[in-house]
């Protein structure tokens, strides 16, 4: 398990601490991410955990590392009041930068056969939220919204609400 404090993650968001672990046996690879931030008296006030398992990687004879591509990666992501400016560098150009807090779990597997790749469930809020899209030149503020699916490749968004200067 990797500690980093004070972890950086774009031009405006910055985590107090940061744990990586990442642990590979003879059933598989399994780690997790996860990025926490806290108050002056050390309770964390925004955090996020993505985990992965998978049996693609595998130590054998405990000495070689080996991969098997045809095996599936279950993902599961759990937030509370994440901090979406981090997704900014992946959202671009689509979006000019992306704002607000993120919470609520999900659960999905990767799977490299055709048509097998699935998020199993999904159910987040995001709050406190803004977005630019550069593409009218328009800015939403106070966006607020439900992203769910279930055993889908879908995601629906529900009860979306955005101001902007136009109404």
């Amino acid at each position: 398990q990797l500690g980093i404090e004070a972890l950086r993650t774009g031009a405006t968001v910055d985590y107090d601490q940061s744990h990586i672990r990442v642990h590979a046996d003879a059933s598989g690879l399994q780690g997790s991410l996860a990025l926490i931030d806290v108050d002056e008296n050390g309770n964390a006030t925004s955090s996020m955990k993505v985990s992965v398992d998978t049996e693609q990687l595998q130590w054998t004879d405990g000495w070689w590392l080996t991969r098997d591509g045809s095996k599936p990666v279950n993902i599961a992501v759990d937030a509370t009041r994440f901090k979406l400016g981090m997704l900014s560098p992946m959202v671009q150009p689509l979006f000019s930068y992306v704002e607000g807090e993120l919470t609520g779990k999900a659960q999905a597997v990767w799977s490299p056969a055709e048509g097998k790749s699935r998020i199993k469930s999904m159910s987040f809020y995001v709050d406190n939220g803004a977005f630019q899209v550069p593409v009218i030149g328009q800015e939403f503020l106070q966006v607020r919204g439900l992203l769910q699916a279930a055993d889908s490749e879908r995601i629906y968004v529900e009860r979306f609400q955005a101001q902007s200067l136009t109404g």
